[in-house]
């Protein structure tokens, strides 16, 4: 009776256990990085829904500026706010509001094609995607 395994057995399993590995991790980062670009597209949307029930009930942002960048932390409490760069521009008879993600954590091109709910969404000249949507003062 033999005791443990030959040299060709457990080459044998590690070759399988190596092409298991080289299709799902490819399967897994791509999941991961479309679940952070879901995220993110969502804290967007959440951001620009909440500035615009705001503006309705107010007639006004509520938040405090520095210029023309409002504290996102003001409207909505997520982890990294300080990534979203939210401005509220007054052009008279409607506002112009605006949410730029500059984070690391998720791709910008899949943040664009998950992102829903603006008048506009677009790349900026960094590479930084951007929500944008108008809302009107005759409420």
């Amino acid at each position: 009776m033999r005791a443990g395994f030959t040299l060709i057995e457990l080459m044998i399993v590690l070759a399988i256990i190596g092409a298991l590995m080289s299709i799902g991790i490819p399967i897994y980062t791509n999941a991961l990085q479309s679940a952070r670009a879901v995220v993110v597209a969502a804290n967007m949307r959440m951001i620009v829904d909440t500035v615009r029930m705001d503006l309705i009930l107010n007639g006004h942002p509520s938040a405090t500026a520095s210029g023309t960048e409002y504290d996102i932390s003001q409207y909505v409490k997520i982890d990294d706010y300080q990534d979203y760069k939210l401005t509220i521009e007054d052009k008279g008879n409607s506002f112009d509001v605006k949410v730029i993600y500059s984070g690391a954590s998720a791709k910008p091109d899949l943040v664009l094609e998950k992102l829903s709910g603006c008048a506009t969404k677009t790349m900026t000249d960094d590479n930084y995607p951007l929500c944008e949507l108008e809302v009107s003062k005759s409420f």
